[in-house]
């Protein structure tokens, strides 16, 4: 998976500098996102996303139990998230935000924007962890799901984190 992310990410920046080397600014937003690519870290802002889509949004996800689809509960979540042989524990060991943004400060004062969005990302995943962890949700028999008490408060930040840093990778490109 991280391959194909970092061939698309190549293949991205190849038509953004065919398209626009004529332009100066365009060859140098590709620089920039090549530069992100060559190091590992357009791979690993994907998996942060990856972790924190999942930690923001366990609660609308669905898993299969005996051929059924059910809502994912929330000790199904934690689980995947601070068991060490789970999918996403990679983002719960301690240090994991705090050494991304430090590989993107040390990429150069023109990563500032990505630094910041991850050290939001971290606030952010402490905070719907926190709720999770303090049994801050409640079920519904009607829809047959755990739902976090403040789920939208939390979504929305999310979703407003995701687009922020879409919008500064989009300005990246063509």
């Amino acid at each position: 998976m991280k391959k194909l992310i970092s061939i698309l990410c190549v293949f991205v920046l190849c038509v953004t500098c065919l398209a626009g080397c004529g332009e100066g600014s365009a060859k140098a937003r590709a620089e920039k996102w090549n530069t992100l690519a060559e190091n590992g870290v357009a791979e690993e802002l994907a998996s942060m996303y990856l972790y924190l889509n999942y930690i923001c949004n366990w609660d609308d996800n669905r898993m299969q139990v005996n051929e059924k689809s059910v809502y994912i509960d929330p000790y199904t979540a934690a689980f995947h998230i601070i068991n060490e042989d789970s999918a996403f524990y990679y983002a719960y060991e301690e240090g994991y935000f705090d050494a991304l943004a430090e590989k993107i400060n040390s990429l150069g004062d023109d990563y500032s924007i990505v630094a910041a969005n991850v050290e939001k990302a971290k606030a952010l995943s402490d905070k719907a962890f926190s709720a999770l962890a303090n049994r801050e949700y409640t079920f519904s028999n009607e829809t047959g799901k755990y739902t976090l008490n403040n789920s939208e408060e939390i979504k929305s930040e999310y979703n407003a984190l995701y687009s922020e840093y879409i919008g500064w990778r989009d300005s990246q490109s063509l």
